[in-house]
């Protein structure tokens, strides 16, 4: 099986929602990209904000994500799960700091298309809960989780996207938003 490496930094860190999207996902471990601030500034096709690496010279700034390897015939499953040319795009030499080793690795991911970057956005309720989760699943740091909970964000009156991401939170061991937040 062909696989390539995937860096998720937003809700497919949860390896539950991942793995219902492309089920050959494996994970690998932790990943860190300094010098980029996660932003919910890329506009969803529903007006919410979507995370989105964004690059900053400010000190000390960086994104915690997630790896994966995941066969290369899930890859369009993949793009259509984030979006690919509807606000993302995928990019195949993302460059990430793995475990402990000194050089960047490439790895694809997604990139928010600067026609679809809003600052000001917020997230919905259910989208926040999956990218909360997935950090606490990997045990990010407490200053990093508890940045994504001072995330102002929305509810969301849609009951299908809410009740299935509620689903994905279940199956991960949560009994709800509300011990995410």
């Amino acid at each position: 099986m062909t696989v390539f490496r995937y860096f998720s930094y937003g809700s497919n860190m949860l390896v539950e929602r991942l793995q219902a999207r492309c089920p050959s996902a494996k994970l690998l471990g932790v990943a860190k990209v300094p010098g980029y601030e996660l932003k919910f500034s890329k506009k969803s096709k529903d007006g919410s904000g979507k995370a989105m690496p964004f690059a900053t010279r400010r000190s000390g700034a960086v994104i915690h994500g997630v790896l994966f390897d995941i066969s290369k015939d899930q890859l369009k499953a993949l793009d259509r799960a984030e979006g690919c040319g509807y606000g993302y795009d995928r990019t195949p030499d993302f460059s990430v700091h793995f475990g402990d080793e000194a050089a960047p690795v490439e790895v694809t991911t997604y990139v928010a298309n600067t026609e679809y970057v809003y600052p000001g956005l917020q997230p919905f309720d259910w989208y926040l809960a999956l990218v909360i989760a997935g950090a606490q699943q990997h045990n990010f740091t407490a200053e990093y989780i508890d940045n994504l909970r001072a995330v102002s964000y929305l509810p969301d009156t849609d009951q299908k996207r809410t009740s299935d991401a509620l689903q994905i939170i279940n199956k991960a061991g949560y009994s709800g938003f509300e011990e995410l937040f």
